[in-house]
């Protein structure tokens, strides 16, 4: 959670071009995204959450303890510019949670609705409880809060983490928009974990849980066993489908 966003030359592994300084605080989650508006330059989807959650059940808030040490959360959209830079500075846009949300934990920017313009998805891990939810906008505008999204996407499982790890997919579906990947933690009745593809466009419209925008579903083998805890999509055995 503490550190920094650090540029290395990609041929001179050990050389640092620039620095992005996350604080006291530091970053839950940094992802690279393309030109999301249209400056020129590459950006970043950055979360900072201020705590983590265990990954056990035994390690989660107690019962009834709604913040579980874990802060509101901010998700920042932000230029790779390669100079040494705090995140709140290169940040075009930065949007706030709800105290114990953890809103920014992951986040994945994608056209939901086929307009042609990008939308943004940002997982509040802490909500509920450490249920976990997603919120969806229209666009990336101004003013980003659980509060201003168009829709909301809750998981299967009181506690589960639902949104532990969210990935942008093809479209899966072929309804012509791309679909997510997400992870649920602690899923499941054992919390074994549950890893969900998720149909972008139900989400989207409000589908409201994760069984009824999910086009699969896979569970863990065994209690505790933390499945989702990383994701990862392609092209394995080389049909051309993701």
């Amino acid at each position: 959670l503490d550190g920094d966003v650090v540029f290395r030359n990609a041929e001179l592994l050990d050389e640092v071009i620039a620095e992005v300084d996350g604080g006291a605080e530091g970053f839950t989650r940094v992802r690279v995204l393309d030109d999301v508006n249209a400056d020129g330059v590459v950006d970043l989807f950055v979360g900072q959450t201020e705590a983590a959650p265990g990954d056990t059940a035994d390690s989660g808030p107690a019962s009834g303890d709604t913040g579980g040490g874990i802060g509101a959360g901010r998700a920042f959209f932000a230029d790779a510019t390669l100079v040494d830079a705090a995140v709140d500075d290169l940040a075009w846009r930065t949007w706030q949670g709800r105290s114990g949300d953890a809103f920014g934990w992951d986040g994945v920017v994608q056209d939901f609705d086929a307009d042609g313009d990008d939308d943004a998805m940002v997982a509040a891990l802490g909500y509920a409880d450490y249920s976990g939810a997603l919120f969806f906008f229209d666009g990336i505008p101004v003013s980003g809060s659980p509060a201003d999204a168009t829709a909301e996407l809750l998981g299967s499982t009181a506690a589960g983490q639902f949104g532990y790890v969210t990935r942008t997919l093809n479209d899966v579906d072929g309804d012509g928009v791309n679909d997510i990947f997400v992870s649920e933690l602690l899923g499941g009745s054992t919390a074994e974990g549950v890893v969900w593809v998720i149909s972008g466009s139900l989400a989207y419209r409000g589908a409201g849980d994760a069984e009824s925008a999910a086009l699969l579903a896979w569970s863990g083998e065994e209690a505790d066993a933390s499945t989702g805890n990383a994701l990862a999509a392609g092209d394995v055995n080389g049909d051309g489908v993701q």
